[in-house]
């Protein structure tokens, strides 16, 4: 799955990524805010 970020880069994840694979393969502190826990 190709998503690209605000800042216009490119974020390559496999199929069948989740938003928490998204946001675990931004940053780990982005992820933890994204699910809260």
């Amino acid at each position: 799955m190709h998503v690209t970020l605000p800042d216009g880069s490119p974020l390559e994840l496999p199929d069948g990524a989740t938003v928490a694979d998204a946001a675990a393969a931004i940053g780990p502190r982005l992820a933890k805010a994204a699910i809260g826990s």
